[in-house]
């Protein structure tokens, strides 16, 4: 289990003390991106993450971390146990951090269906001591010296019950891999022998959308994963799913290129951008939020805000109930009310909370038909607070005294809560307030961006007097918001610090 802990050092230990920015020497050896040189053109997915801990991109991190009271406890134990070794290396970790570069990736190569869908996998460090990470793995218990192969020194685990790992250290590269097949195939790719995920077109031209100063980048292979749910539905099935869903994930996966990843961090916050690539013409799914956002009053400190999520609702809580399509297997009354859930949460969706007493919140819906819905609000509530005690009016219920939830037509929507103006046109709307503006500014979000979730955390913990961790006294806002170009969609989340 030597080399096993050795590699749990590599990736999380390794991680966590760049991260604290408390140790551990500038890498100069590899650049980010550097690892997907090392990875075949048809892996399925990849992650390539910044390591070297001199860039803008961690010293952006550090500065945020800084920010938190507990960074500096944090920063201490982390740097503690740099010098400790463990009972399976003689290596502390503090050497293995000091030898890594600045470029770390990971990726999937390939699953074989032939042993139960057995992962493949491919890890790359760039190394800034070739002798120092030697000396690290051949300290580790279990670990075996296995010659050597286009230049690079081999090893490996043959002592747990589980599958094997090799490793191969030279030319300021560090691989591990799960088979010697797949070693010394990035051995390979590594002296240019054959294709590499950084040679492939799709994933170039992917890889020119992810941002400057990124952290961590990754990339998925939607065209590979859409053939393997193509064969898993020929092979009869998954687990949990019927033919037709598998044909529907087929048909969405083809209609797409890739998918990526990345979060990068700046001196407002941390943004983690995800991006869904389609063909031309093709029809990307994206969060798309309502179109009731004018509803959300000037003082509102939280909201979600969707559209059309009754067709996701819908298989949800289908899949959670183990049916399929057909709807077998299931009480009758369970898939009308299924029916109805779905058919009350198809249209504009919003989520919102403000101040109260001690606060005051509302769901605003718009089915296609306001009474079948209120029905169904009315059949919902009766449905759940059933042999309760819960006190149920006609339109309104009883959570404590003094405070009713109600449901009713306000309008062109069906308005759910204890917000008495829910559902009328605010005199002043979120979109006019000064700080909801200047927060986005701060974001980053492009103008006519749809924000679909929203919260305003010192506005919140502002709410609750008494002692707040102080931690969280330094998180401002987090907003998601979407956008669209060509037949690409672009979904950001953003962490203000302050």
């Amino acid at each position: 289990m030597g080399t096993r802990r050795f590699l749990m050092a590599l990736l999380a230990v390794a991680a966590l003390i760049a991260a604290s920015g408390c140790g551990g020497q500038t890498g100069t050896n590899g650049a980010m991106g550097d690892s997907a040189k090392a990875v075949p053109a048809t892996a399925l997915a990849y992650v390539d993450v910044n390591t070297d801990r001199g860039s803008d991109a961690w010293q952006a991190l550090t500065d945020l971390g800084k920010r938190f009271p507990a960074y500096a406890d944090a920063s201490k134990s982390i740097d503690d146990s740099l010098g400790k070794t463990s009972a399976e290396c003689s290596t502390t970790s503090g050497d293995i951090v000091d030898a890594i570069g600045g470029d770390a990736g990971a990726a999937l190569t390939s699953l074989d269906a032939a042993r139960g869908g057995a992962p493949s996998w491919v890890v790359y460090l760039s190394s800034d001591d070739d002798g120092a990470l030697k000396d690290a793995v051949e300290s580790c218990k279990g670990a075996e010296k296995a010659g050597s192969y286009g230049g690079f020194d081999q090893y490996a685990d043959h002592s747990s019950d589980e599958a094997a790992v090799f490793l191969a250290i030279g030319d300021h590269v560090m691989l591990i891999a799960s088979s010697e097949a797949g070693l010394h195939d990035s051995i390979d790719l590594l002296a240019g022998k054959g294709d590499s995920l950084a040679d492939d077109a799709t994933f170039a031209t992917a890889a020119n959308g992810f941002p400057d100063g990124s952290l961590l980048n990754g990339y998925v292979n939607t065209q590979g994963i859409a053939r393997l749910v193509s064969l898993a539905a020929l092979a009869g099935g998954a687990p949990g799913a019927d033919a037709s869903q598998l044909a529907a994930a087929t048909k969405s996966l083809q209609s797409l290129t890739s998918v990526t990843v990345s979060v990068t961090p700046s001196g407002a916050g941390v943004h983690a951008t995800l991006t869904v690539n389609g063909k031309p013409g093709a029809e990307v799914p994206s969060l798309e939020p309502s179109s009731l956002t004018d509803r959300l009053p000037a003082d509102t400190l939280a909201f979600l805000s969707v559209k059309g999520y009754g067709e996701y609702l819908g298989q949800s809580l289908a899949g959670g109930m183990g049916m399929g399509a057909s709807g077998a297997g299931v009480p009758r009354q369970f898939r009308s009310l299924l029916r109805d859930v779905t058919a009350l949460t198809s249209g504009d969706l919003l989520l919102y909370v403000r101040p109260g007493m001690p606060i005051s919140a509302a769901l605003l819906l718009k089915p296609a038909n306001l009474d079948d819905g209120l029905a169904t609000v009315n059949r919902l509530v009766r449905t759940f607070t059933q042999g309760s005690g819960a006190k149920v009016h006609v339109n309104s219920l009883e959570i404590a005294p003094g405070m009713d939830v109600t449901w009713k037509k306000v309008g062109d929507v069906i308005a759910v809560g204890n917000d008495p103006q829910a559902g009328t046109a605010p005199s002043q709307t979120l979109a006019d307030s000064q700080s909801y503006q200047d927060f986005l500014s701060d974001a980053g979000a492009p103008s006519g961006a749809s924000v679909s979730f929203y919260v305003d955390m010192p506005g919140i913990i502002g709410m609750f007097p008494g002692t707040v961790d102080p931690n969280l006294k330094h998180l401002g806002g987090i907003a998601v918001w979407t956008t669209a170009a060509g037949s690409s969609v672009t979904t950001d989340l953003f962490v203000q610090v302050r």
